[in-house]
C-alpha cells in the first residue's frame, strides 16, 4: 500500500511546527513502510509532542486502516498520569495484557506510549521484554523529548527517528518569566546583596507557581515536558547575559550544570518549584561566593 501524504493544516499546526511531510523521519518512516519494512518498535524524538503525536495518528491510522485511531479498540495508549506525572508499571503491564491477546479487529494492533521518559523504572524493567520481543501484529511507538532522558536498556531496542521542530509559538507568560529570570541573573552580575536577590528570587517562584498550570493548558503539554523548555529558556538566557560579559564566561557551565545536577527532583515528585528553588538559591549562592573573584 502507497503512502499518499495527507497533512492537516489546522490552527495547531500553524501554531507548532513545520508539516510532517517536510520531515526525513518521517520520510524515511514512509519507505519503511511501502517496502514492507517497518520497525516493530519506533522511538519517535522530539521537542514538540504535537509533532510526536502527528506521526503516531498517521501510521497508526494506516496501520488499522481506519480514520479514528483513538477509538479504535486496536489501539493501546499510556501517557503520564498523576500527582507524580509519571507512568508507572501497572500502567505498562496493562498495556502489555492488551497488545499481546488477538486483534479484535483487523490484522494489526498499535500501542503508544506517550512521553516514554517519564516512565519510572519499575515501568521500565516491565517493558524491556515486550520492547525486545513485540508480538509480530503490534507496532509499538515511544515519544521523547530526548532519547537520553530514557534508560539504556529502553533505547537499544528501539530504532529512533528525529523530528525537527519549529520554534514554539510565542507564550507571554514564558516570555515573562525568562525575562524575569534575565533581568535577576543581571542583577547578580551587579553584585547584589544575597537577601535581596532571595527575596527577589520568590517573586518569580510566585509567579511560576500561580501559572504554571495555565501555561501548559495554553500550550498543550505535559508539566515535565515543559518543565524541560523552561529550563531550556532560563539556560539560554544566562548563555545570552555570559557570552555578553567575557569575565564571567566561566560562570555559564557552574549555572547550567547547577539545572543539570538536579534534574533528579523532578523524578522524585515533579515538585516545579521546589527544583527551581533549589537551582536558584544555589545560583545565588554561586555568585555571592565568587563575586570578588571576577569570574
Amino acid at each position: 500500500m502507497l503512502v499518499i501524504f495527507k497533512m492537516k493544516s489546522g490552527k495547531n499546526m500553524e501554531q507548532g511546527s513545520c508539516d510532517i511531510g517536510q520531515q526525513r523521519a518521517f520520510q524515511a518512516l514512509s519507505r519503511l513502510y511501502n517496502e514492507g519494512r517497518f520497525p516493530h518498535t519506533i522511538l519517535i524524538q522530539s521537542g514538540d509532542q504535537r509533532l510526536a503525536d502527528e506521526v503516531v495518528r498517521f501510521f497508526a491510522s494506516k496501520l488499522l486502516a481506519c480514520d479514528d485511531h483513538r477509538n479504535h479498540v486496536d489501539f493501546f495508549m499510556v501517557s503520564p498520569s498523576g500527582a507524580s506525572s509519571q507512568i508507572v508499571a501497572d500502567d505498562i503491564r496493562v498495556l502489555i495484557a492488551n497488545i499481546q491477546s488477538s486483534p479484535r479487529v483487523g490484522r494489526s494492533k498499535v500501542a503508544y506510549v506517550q512521553h516514554a521518559e517519564a516512565m519510572n523504572k519499575y515501568a521500565a524493567n516491565s517493558f524491556l521484554m515486550t520492547l525486545e520481543e513485540p508480538p509480530d501484529d503490534t507496532i509499538i511507538f515511544l515519544s521523547a523529548v530526548s532519547k537520553y532522558d530514557l534508560l539504556p536498556t529502553i533505547l537499544s531496542r528501539c530504532i529512533t527517528f528525529k523530528l525537527h521542530s519549529e520554534p514554539r509559538y510565542i507564550s507571554t507568560t514564558l516570555e515573562k518569566i525568562t525575562n524575569m529570570y534575565e533581568s535577576w541573573l543581571n542583577s547578580l552580575n551587579v553584585k547584589t546583596s544575597f537577601n535581596l536577590a532571595i527575596m527577589e528570587m520568590y517573586k518569580i517562584l510566585s509567579y511560576i507557581d500561580a501559572n504554571f498550570d495555565g501555561l501548559a493548558e495554553e500550550m498543550s503539554m505535559a508539566k515535565p515536558e515543559l518543565l524541560k523548555i523552561l529550563i531550556a529558556n532560563l539556560e539560554q538566557k544566562a548563555t545570552k547575559i555570559f557570552r555578553e560579559n567575557p569575565q564571567i564566561v566561566l560562570k555559564l557551565h557552574k549555572i547550567v550544570g547547577i539545572f543539570e545536577k538536579n534534574k533528579y527532583f523532578i523524578a522524585i515528585n515533579c515538585n516545579i518549584v521546589a527544583f527551581l528553588e533549589r537551582c536558584f538559591i544555589l545560583t545565588a549562592r554561586f555568585f555571592e561566593k565568587n563575586s570578588s573573584k571576577g569570574g
